[in-house]
């Protein structure tokens, strides 16, 4: 199979990533992550990107345990994010087609890249420092 590469992130592919959320339901992500943990990991020191890291492979537990009822988002979320080796645009329907194993190669290398383990952090840290409760 050709080689697939990963755009940076953009504020777009949030609004996307919010899609995919959306439609896996907000409290299986917020039940997923607890207040107390983030503090925790603050207070131990942890920076805010090994806190993302935690949280990124987090999410993408739940996307994997959810990938059946977001199907159709997420082939369009991870089709924005990738470009073709040559440069051309991933369609969904290319995402849809992939083997099995090399999805999941693909889910394991993109919870794993910087932008978005940064993101999470600032979201951590977010989170854990300006809201009194998560839920809020």
């Amino acid at each position: 199979m050709k080689e697939i590469k990963f755009n940076d992130l953009t504020v777009d592919n949030v609004f996307d990533f919010c899609a995919v959320l959306d439609k896996i339901g907000l409290d299986n992500i917020l039940g997923a992550f607890s207040k107390d943990e983030i503090l925790a990991m603050q207070s131990a020191g942890d920076d805010s990107k090994t806190i993302g890291i935690a949280l990124a492979m987090k999410m993408g537990g739940i996307l994997i345990k959810h990938l059946s009822g977001a199907r159709d988002e997420i082939y369009n979320f991870f089709a924005r994010c990738m470009v073709w080796e040559s440069g051309l645009p991933v369609s969904p329907e290319d995402v849809r087609n992939f083997k099995p194993g090399y999805f999941l190669k693909l889910l394991k290398d993109f919870f794993k890249k910087d932008d978005l383990s940064d993101f999470f952090g600032e979201v951590a840290e977010f989170v854990g420092v300006e809201q009194e409760d998560l839920k809020n």
